[in-house]
């Protein structure tokens, strides 16, 4: 029973935060993962997970139109089905562009990937090797040893990323240092110059 308090009090309720009605639904699916094969539990539970809008129109349904929890998802898709994002063709990625460092454009292509309808891993990488900076190391490595999967790519970017990062660390050391040294400076007093003796006549 503690299992079905945790699934009560857990972050299901995420419709209002943004959260897609799919991926609301393999939220709970995910939670409910024992019980999964037990269609009677599966219904009494999923209201638990809604909140507010969603809950009562989960609650102003009548009570003999669904049947199983296969039909509940149904209804909930079809109520909720302007909340979904339309998917989104491969060449909308060709727009893409690196404008900053190396890790910071994987990350951003990777959730304009998720948006995209089956895009093979093929075509993301030559898209992603497309919209690197020509002139950094990575694009002509990539292009030299042609890889030809998304995977690879990642994996292969990751000594340029940690190269990126240790000279973020040097120029942070270097500029700490020399911050110091400038205060060093501004707190120096200047030496005292020895006052001249008037001159007998």
């Amino acid at each position: 029973m503690r299992f079905l308090e945790e699934v009560f009090n857990s972050n299901l309720r995420l419709l209002l935060r943004g959260e897609r009605p799919h991926q609301h639904i393999r939220h709970f699916r995910d939670k409910m993962v024992v019980y999964s094969h037990n269609d009677p539990l599966l219904c009494i539970i999923f209201p638990s997970s809604l909140k507010s809008v969603t809950s009562d129109w989960y609650y102003s349904l009548l009570p003999p139109s669904l049947h199983n929890f296969e039909e509940v998802t149904k209804a909930f898709l079809t109520q909720y089905a302007s909340r979904q994002e339309a998917k989104k063709k491969s060449y909308y990625l060709l727009s893409l562009r690196q404008s900053e460092k190396l890790k910071s454009y994987i990350s951003f292509f990777q959730r304009q990937l998720a948006k995209v309808f089956n895009c093979g891993e093929d075509v993301s990488a030559l898209i992603f090797i497309s919209g690197l900076l020509v002139s950094h190391s990575p694009y002509k490595h990539l292009l030299k040893h042609t890889v030809t999967r998304m995977s690879k790519i990642l994996s292969r970017a990751q000594p340029y990323i940690q190269l990126e990062k240790a000279m973020k660390n040097s120029f942070n050391h270097t500029a700490k240092h020399s911050d110091v040294g400038e205060k060093s400076k501004s707190h120096m007093k200047p030496p005292l110059t020895p006052r001249s003796e008037p001159r007998e006549t």
